[in-house]
Order: structure tokens, then C-alpha cells, then sequence
């Protein structure tokens, strides 16, 4: 139901630009706005990106998986870019022997060590989650697999890394004998440098992948996304605090009676929040200011 929804959204909204170019062109948004558009990618193969982050030296990294439409195998891929958004290089990630690989987060650690998160697995789909490092030519160096339980998969995973060398390795979860709403949950890991797990937490019952998940003031986690709303067919926004030892400090949720989705945040710089989000029954996109309590308004 929801996929036909967002369909019909993005065809009205389509009609609606055509519409919109048609009857008034002196308002058409001027390229002129647009300073570059660099196409990224690997020749003759198809890609589904995933994630971009942003590094220290301003340049990107773009990280997914690539398909073929006369194979079953599906490769990860890291592609390295700079701050005008040209490719310094590009590798196609494979863990062990498995022949599909997926790689959901990139993000840069420490000077130019790269590194990953993902899923692979064979055939079968008996999935494991992967973490991977990389050197500064995109080289794996090393992996740690982490096993799923059969009756899970993962929908999303983010990562942190601390200055002290240990990592956050988030994965949002979906229990495929529950198919309701309160069958997602979020596990937090607690990494070592060496990525053995030193504490791991669980966070039941939030819905959508993980859309944001940051290191806030004090160490804290500030996690961004959604929740069951009152009714089987409807979600609320989701702001979550969690405090150094994994702990929640509040767990905010609201929105209306539709699909709502958080997607990011950022400071107000008035020591509250501005988090952006969808009403996706609606095809319509918010910002709420939220309060140093999680509280929807201003401070």
C-alpha cells in the first residue's frame, strides 16, 4: 500500500512540475543554480546508491551496490570523490566468497583509513553483517563478519566513529515472523579497535532504516527516524537521545495521523533542534523545531 502511494505521489508531483513549466517559465529554477553535476558510477554496470557522507577534506563518499540484469551476484562499491565531486577512485567491495554483497554506509575514520558497513550472503540469503576497513587507495585491508538470526534482516546500518578509536555500529532490524509495525528494533554496537563487541544495546520498536545517527553534545547519540503511530497503517517522528552508556535518556515521538518519516536534524544554535521529515501519505515534506527535551517548538 505504501509503495503505491509514494507512486502515485511522484507521478502527480511530475504532472505538477510539467504543469508548473508550462504555465509559467519565468519561474523555472535557473541552471545557473546548479554549479556542477558530476555523474558517478562504474561503465556498463548498473548501481544503486545508497549513502553519501561527507569528509574531512569536503569531498564524498558514495557507497551501494552494484547489479546486472544477466546475474544473480550483486558487488558493494565505495567511490572516493573530492570537493568538486570528481572521482579519485572507485572499487567494487567483495567479502570472502560471498556473491552478493551490499554496502550500506562509508565513512572516513581516522586520515584516510575508510571505513565500511554492510551485508552479504549467498544464494540461499542467509545474510551476515560486515564491517570493513580500507586503506587510502580503497584497498580492503580487513573484515569482521557479524551473524543475523534466521529470523531477521537487516534494513539499514550507520557508523560512528569515537576519538578514541572505538566505533558505534548501528543496524535496524525487521523480525520476518512479526509483520507488523512492532516487529523492527535498532541494536547499537559498541565497538573496540580491533571491532570486537564491548557492549551492545537494543532499541525495539523503531520502524524505518536508520536515517540519521549522530554524536551530539556529551557523547550523547541523537537517533532519527520513525515509529508505530496509533493505528496499524500509520507512523509518528522519532527523536531519540541515548547517553554515553547506551542508555535512553527520552524517547520523543509525534507527528499526525499519517505516514510520518524523520529523516535528519541540525542545531538551531539556540540548543535545540531543527528535524526535517515526510508526511508521506500526503507527499508532504516538514521541518519541526524541537527543544533540548525532544519537545516539539522552540526552546
Amino acid at each position: 500500500m505504501k509503495t503505491k502511494i509514494l507512486f502515485a505521489s511522484a507521478i502527480s508531483l511530475i504532472f505538477l512540475i510539467l504543469f508548473s513549466c508550462t504555465k509559467k517559465s519565468d519561474n523555472n529554477i535557473s541552471p545557473d543554480i546548479v554549479s556542477w553535476i558530476k555523474p558517478i558510477g562504474f561503465r556498463n554496470e548498473n548501481i544503486g546508491v545508497e549513502n553519501l557522507t561527507k569528509k574531512a577534506d569536503d569531498g564524498f563518499l558514495a557507497s551501494g551496490f552494484i547489479s546486472y540484469t544477466d546475474k544473480t551476484i550483486t558487488h558493494g562499491f565505495v567511490i572516493n570523490l573530492d570537493s568538486n565531486g570528481d572521482t579519485i577512485w572507485c572499487k567494487k567491495i567483495d567479502i570472502d566468497v560471498y556473491p552478493n554483497n551490499i554496502v550500506l554506509y562509508a565513512t572516513q575514520k581516522s586520515g584516510n583509513e575508510i571505513i565500511i558497513a554492510g551485508i552479504c550472503s549467498y544464494a540461499s540469503f542467509k545474510k551476515q553483517r560486515f564491517i570493513a576497513w580500507l586503506d587510502a587507495e580503497g584497498n580492503l585491508s580487513k573484515y569482521l563478519l557479524f551473524p543475523i538470526a534466521d529470523n531477521q534482516f537487516v534494513v539499514g546500518c550507520k557508523l560512528i566513529p569515537l576519538e578514541d578509536g572505538n566505533l558505534y555500529f548501528a543496524a535496524n532490524w525487521r523480525d520476518i515472523q512479526d509483520l507488523t509495525m512492532a516487529g523492527y528494533s535498532v541494536t547499537i554496537d559498541l565497538l573496540d579497535n580491533a571491532g570486537q563487541v564491548i557492549r551492545s544495546k537494543l532499541y525495539p520498536g523503531i520502524l524505518t532504516e536508520i536515517e540519521q545517527l549522530s554524536l551530539v553534545e556529551n557523547g550523547e547519540i541523537l537517533l532519527i527516524g520513525s515509529v508505530a503511530g496509533q493505528s496499524s497503517s500509520s507512523a509518528d517522528f522519532l527523536f531519540l537521545l541515548i547517553d554515553g552508556s547506551g542508555n535512553e535518556i527520552y524517547r520523543r515521538s509525534f507527528g499526525t495521523a499519517a505516514y510520518d518519516v524523520g529523516y535528519s536534524e541540525c542545531s538551531d544554535h539556540k540548543s535545540g533542534y531543527i528535524m526535517s521529515g515526510m508526511m508521506t501519505n500526503l507527499s508532504k515534506p516538514v521541518i519541526y523545531p524541537v527543544n533540548s527535551s525532544g519537545i516539539p517548538g522552540i526552546a
